[in-house]
């Protein structure tokens, strides 16, 4: 018997953080509530026609492509600290990687002596 569409798509998700999908996944489950089995992370997918927020995304995305940059929405709400981050699945890594990459200039700005660059780079970080 086939698989249900949303339980291929609980273990296209898992597989793609390197883990399974819970068995019995939501409250039934003697494992986690989550619908991965990943020991660090707590997934939960949402499978449905149609998500707001993806419309917001194709727009996003065709404005990004003439610019050539990849696409980030960050998604805040009034009252509340910090943001969302949503990016496609095929630009995480690419994201992750300029974050990464920004960490580091700071890092090795720090160990020099141009207080000035390193401030500027500071100051363009998000308050926490």
């Amino acid at each position: 018997m086939a698989d249900k569409t949303w339980k291929a798509r609980e273990r296209q998700v898992a597989s793609y953080f390197n883990t399974h999908r819970t068995p019995l996944s939501g409250g039934s489950s003697r494992h986690t509530r989550s619908d991965s089995l990943h020991d660090e992370l707590f997934v939960e997918c949402k499978l449905r026609k149609k998500h707001s927020v993806i419309s917001l995304w194709d727009e996003t995305n065709e404005m990004a492509k003439k610019e050539s940059k990849t696409p980030v929405i960050a998604l805040c709400e009034s009252g509340r600290p910090g943001f969302w981050v949503m990016v496609h699945s095929d630009d995480l890594e690419k994201v992750s990687n300029i974050i990464k990459k920004k960490i580091e200039k700071i890092d090795n700005l720090k160990k020099s002596t141009d207080l000035k660059k390193l401030d500027e780079l500071i100051a363009s970080l998000p308050k926490k």
